[in-house]
């Protein structure tokens, strides 16, 4: 470690050869001594730098042999470190050396991606990919390292009509104003949170139900709106087929559904992390599922209107026989989520 901070480039990369050097560093990243794991930090920190700007065709051998031997776990684990020192490097080796730079421009934000032109019209062409939107809900999170705020909307109850036209008047005055207020604020959303409630009053069928079309893509397609939709189930949804409003992420470039509960996790504002101590912003939202965890509070017969009509309130008292696993399971999970997190959490839901 102390010949990595203070050798030579030869030198440093004499240490790459040295059978196990790596692996020990690797093995040190999990010691008590909160100094010691700083030290050995700092210095796989400028091995793989060194690596990169000299030697860049055995990087990827090298952060193979980081992974393998259980360093990236531990990295991945000390970027919530009590100590600021330590979060920082494990956060710009995780950032530099591990992540998928073409899903970290994907995944939230638009700032580099602009309307293109052909010819004399402008024409607007965004493909935001599944794993590009999902990354935001996976451990790492995903990173937005130019950005000083997040810009967001939260929308609910956004489920049209399941008649003729299937969207409502309302939905579309909401979809303009959203618009409206992001051109004259010019900065683009970041993304949306969509609480539940997607699809009045039963839910889709399918996943070639046309409700997603009808009722959401074609609604929603302002350009100012190309942002992924962060979405939970409302105890309308739950009547039908939820299974396919999760696939529907893998058939659309907005609607991000991957869980039924899940949480996002957004990391900000740290272009200058290398330059300065300056700590980056970690947002954390948690997506949860309260039909999951308590019941509907609907008890229908049929998906008609007219079944709607005879429909009975009912009091939701605890989770329906098929998701009583889920829900225990859902429980943990929040519960865990609240304990690990050094953070301001938000969480958001659908009644």
């Amino acid at each position: 470690a102390n010949l990595a901070h203070g050798g030579a480039v030869n030198q440093i990369l004499a240490i790459l050869r040295v059978k196990g050097s790596i692996e020990a560093i690797c093995s040190n990243l999990a010691v008590k001594n909160n100094e010691l794991v700083a030290n050995m930090l700092e210095a796989l920190y400028v091995i793989l730098n060194t690596v990169a700007s000299n030697d860049p065709d055995s990087l990827s051998k090298i952060c193979e042999r980081v992974e393998e031997c259980g360093g990236l776990d531990k990295i991945e684990k000390l970027q919530e470190h009590e100590s600021e020192q330590i979060y920082l490097v494990s956060y710009k080796i995780i950032e530099e050396f591990f992540s998928d730079e073409e899903d970290s421009e994907l995944a939230i934000g638009m700032e580099e991606q602009q309307p293109q032109q052909d010819g004399d019209e402008k024409t607007f062409r965004i493909r935001l990919s599944p794993t590009g939107r999902i990354s935001c809900t996976e451990k790492l999170g995903c990173s937005y390292p130019k950005a000083k705020s997040l810009n967001f909307v939260i929308v609910g109850d956004i489920g049209g009509l399941p008649i003729y036209p299937y969207y409502s008047y309302a939905q579309k005055r909401v979809a303009e104003a959203i618009s409206n207020v992001v051109s004259e604020q010019g900065e683009p959303l970041n993304f949306v949170i969509n609480v539940g409630d997607n699809f009045y009053f039963n839910g889709v069928s399918d996943i070639f139900d046309s409700r997603f079309e009808d009722s959401f893509e074609q609604v929603y397609d302002d350009e100012n709106l190309f942002v992924p939709w962060y979405t939970i189930a409302g105890n309308h949804d739950h009547l039908g087929n939820i299974s396919a409003q999760l696939a529907h992420t893998n058939f659309s470039s907005k609607w991000t559904f991957p869980h039924l509960f899940y949480k996002i996790r957004i990391i900000f504002d740290f272009q200058n992390l290398t330059e300065s101590l300056s700590k980056p912003v970690i947002f954390e939202i948690l997506m949860i599922d309260t039909i999951v965890l308590c019941g509907n509070t609907e008890d229908i017969q049929g998906k008609s209107l007219f079944s709607w009509m005879f429909s009975k309130k009912r009091e939701p008292n605890g989770p329906e026989p098929k998701y009583e696993k889920l829900a225990k399971k859902q429980w943990k999970w929040i519960e865990k989520q609240l304990e690990n997190s050094k953070f301001v959490c938000f969480y958001f839901w659908k009644e």
